[in-house]
């Protein structure tokens, strides 16, 4: 296992940060603390472009590697004399055809930090200072060789090294309280921290929080810790890694939970703007500048970028990187976590069947058969979880049927994923035994059906007191069976199985919202719902059914972090769950909107008076920007060669998309679903006869 290596951070032990700023007022410490502030509380103020960034970056590659050719450099005393003269040489050997950016030369005080990243993943930062651009970076790469791990590891081997820029935007006092205020406006992976209270100093970065979060462990600060401190775990939900920050902070500072309030003390805050090569050893590729700009997670992407060859790219990235979730034997791994190069283990029936699902939408859009290998394999998986059992109709006859065993989960939800993905393998690769699986749980899902068209959530036969859904996931279960019966019924030809599937369907559009409480039928964000009304439509079109798809699709509109100025920008376009921006809900409510513009599509084309009464050409507008926005918000957690640079292994996480902001895993639900929302879904079709058995 190759882990990612912490920070040595060079000089930050000796910065002083000065902001007319205390959580304690003390007018002497203030002005002991400004007076030891050499840049006298104002700093950077200045935002670089492009250009000005890759020649910065540039710079410090160039004195890195006059550092190393020349050993009368590094040994150069006093510092000053060393900082000027490779300032010096530097400008000297800098290509006179493209003359240094003036804001690189011009006098204000700035602070930088440079980290230096290897291919595993491992960074070294040091911090830098100056009257200028110049001197700041200067200073930060004659820090650089100073630091043990600097030979030790091999960060002297600048070409396989990618550099990583941070400017000092500004810095602000955060507000007096006895409490925490900093901890509640803090945004994560923007905010940097400094700590000083007399000889205790201490920096945390901004990339800190959403890049080495997992180190930095949460332990809950407050009442009884002395007594019986809290586990340890990993820092993943947003509230957590603020905490974690702040213990880091004040563990770098050398100060206690306890006691870190005084009237000497005091918290800033500092913003960054973040740049990082595209290369390792600054290779440039396709006449693209040298540097990416870098917001939070990596480049940021917003939906006016968005086009069809960047999802076409990014579709094809995520596709490589589901075949490398599989095991040898077909088990799909949960995660993979990219920042210690772990996979996540752990199959379920429901993950499994929504691979298969995934992977014969794979096939239909591009042939492979690597494909259908992996379905098969995954299939075997799925199998496992599969029991058998028996149905006794109302005359006596018996039937075998078949469904997966989900613990507490619904097992109505589990066995209709499982029977679309059986039957989509069946169309991949005909075989009896596949077809047989198919209707038996068509049995089981037609006898778990009530008379009023609702579903019960268990099959075992001492489920007798099951009240049907209880929560979302068993209302998904309902949604999912339908669109079960709709695939059973096209695979088997079993006109009872389309019939059960239009009862069900006629239930939640009329019945379902009134039964757990609403006053009347206004759509629920069902995902699972649009994907069956979307298909049952296609086969016996039904204004009611077809305008509760609309309904909706206008409930999952309204779900999307629509509003700019209320959100981090790459918060925007997402769907949160909780206080939580994840990719796994976008992703999943993508899907929706898909079916939901797939359903108005195919309305237009063939039923445009149909399209018109039941509003859907009002409707498609808004679901097209909603999609937009997204997809825009799914590429900025998704790893690419700018953004994967800090990942224990590079090439493993590329087209895997993160979690969180917060969180670096990858989820391979995300990305399933994302697939699923991005390739073309074949058309509903009446049943035809079975293909002969192999």
């Amino acid at each position: 296992m190759t882990c990612r290596t912490r920070t040595t951070t060079c000089g930050l032990a000796t910065m002083a940060l000065g902001l007319l700023a205390a959580l304690v007022p003390a007018a002497t410490v203030r002005a002991q603390q400004d007076a030891a502030d050499p840049l006298g509380g104002r700093v950077g103020g200045v935002r670089l472009k492009a250009d000005e960034a890759s020649a910065a970056v540039g710079l410090v590659r160039r004195a890195l590697e006059l550092l190393e050719a020349d050993r009368s450099l590094k040994g150069l005393q006093p510092r000053a004399a060393q900082i000027r003269a490779v300032a010096d040489a530097v400008r000297a050997a800098w290509p006179k055809a493209t003359p240094l950016p003036d804001v690189v030369l011009q006098q204000r005080p700035m602070q930088v930090f440079v980290t230096l990243y290897l291919p595993t993943g491992a960074d070294l930062t040091a911090e830098g200072r100056g009257d200028s651009l110049l001197a700041a970076l200067v200073d930060a790469a004659v820090n650089l060789p100073r630091a043990p791990r600097y030979q030790a590891d091999g960060f002297h081997r600048l070409a396989d090294v990618r550099i990583h820029l941070d400017v000092t935007v500004y810095r602000l006092p955060y507000m007096q309280n006895v409490a925490d205020p900093f901890l509640y406006s803090m945004r994560p992976g923007l905010d940097g921290l400094v700590y000083e209270n007399g000889d205790l100093r201490g920096t945390v970065l901004p990339w800190e929080a959403v890049r080495r979060a997992w180190q930095m462990h949460f332990i809950q600060i407050g009442e009884g810790e002395a007594e019986r401190p809290a586990a340890p775990r990993d820092a993943r939900l947003p509230e957590d890694v603020k905490k974690a920050v702040f213990r880091e902070l004040l563990d770098r500072a050398g100060a206690q939970p306890a006691t870190w309030r005084g009237p000497g003390a005091r918290v800033l805050r500092f913003e960054t703007q973040s740049f990082v090569e595209r290369a390792a050893g600054g290779r440039t590729q396709d006449g693209q500048p040298a540097v990416a700009a870098l917001y939070r997670m990596g480049p940021l992407v917003d939906a006016e970028s968005v086009t069809e060859a960047s999802m076409a790219a990014a579709t094809r990235s995520a596709t490589d990187y589901l075949a490398r979730t599989m095991s040898a034997e077909g088990a799909v791994n949960a995660s993979y976590d990219s920042l210690r190069d772990q996979w996540v283990a752990g199959p379920d029936a429901s993950r499994q069947a929504l691979t298969i699902h995934t992977l014969a939408r794979l096939h239909a859009a591009r042939p492979e058969a690597w494909i259908v290998r992996a379905a098969q394999a995954a299939a075997v998986t799925l199998m496992k979880s599969v029991k058998e059992g028996i149905v006794t109709d109302v005359d006596g006859t018996q039937r075998p049927c078949a469904f997966v065993f989900a613990g507490l989960k619904s097992e109505v939800a589990w066995t209709s994923q499982a029977l679309v993905a059986l039957a989509d393998l069946h169309g991949l690769a005909p075989d009896k035994a596949t077809e047989t699986t198919v209707r038996q749980m068509a049995v089981a899902l037609l006898a778990a059906q009530q008379k009023d068209g609702s579903f019960q959530v268990y099959f075992a036969t001492d489920a007798a007191g099951d009240k049907g859904v209880r929560n979302s996931e068993d209302l998904e279960g309902e949604s999912l069976a339908v669109l079960a019966l709709v695939r059973a019924y096209e695979l088997l030809g079993d006109e009872t199985c389309l019939r059960a599937a239009q009862r069900s369907a006629e239930y939640m559009v009329f019945q379902r919202e009134r039964r757990i409480g609403r006053r009347q039928e206004t759509g629920l964000p069902d995902v699972a719902l649009v994907e069956a009304l979307d298909r049952l439509d296609a086969l016996l079109p039904s204004d009611a059914l077809a305008r509760y798809g609309r309904l909706c699709g206008e409930q999952i509109v309204a779900r999307q972090a629509s509003e700019p100025a209320r959100y981090l920008d790459d918060e925007f376009g997402g769907f949160p769950t909780g206080l939580v921006f994840d990719s796994e809900s976008a992703a999943h409510h993508l899907r929706g909107l898909a079916a939901a513009r797939r359903l108005a599509a195919r309305l237009r084309a063939d039923a445009p008076q149909r399209h018109a009464s039941l509003k859907f050409d009002e409707f498609e507008p808004r679901a097209d920007r909603a999609a937009r926005l997204a997809e825009a918000f799914l590429l900025n957690h998704q790893y690419r060669a700018e953004s994967s640079f800090y990942a224990a292994q590079p090439a493993v996480a590329v087209g895997g998309l993160r979690f969180s902001a917060t969180d670096a895993r990858v989820s391979t639900v995300t990305v399933l679903n994302f697939l699923l929302a991005e390739l073309p879904q074949p058309p509903a079709r009446r049943a035809t006869p079975l293909p002969p058995s192999r």
